[in-house]
């Protein structure tokens, strides 16, 4: 059974159209909230997902093949 994919605008809190400045601003605070090496909230799985899914959105041909 396949995990259900994951909505990178519901990940990173966004609207989907959000600009480019509020994708940087949100992937910077979550990133530094769950980066593993942050003993207090770090989680590998979902640093891993939150990059991904703004590797997608900031590039515009990704993002429009995505949308």
């Amino acid at each position: 059974m396949r995990p259900a994919p994951v909505n990178y605008y519901d990940l990173l809190q966004i609207n989907p159209q959000a600009g480019q400045e509020t994708i940087d601003r949100v992937y910077k605070l979550l990133v530094n909230r769950y980066h593993p090496d942050n003993l207090q909230t770090g989680d590998a799985e979902r640093f891993r997902l939150i990059r991904e899914a703004y590797d997608t959105l900031r590039d515009p041909r990704r993002r429009a093949d995505y949308d």
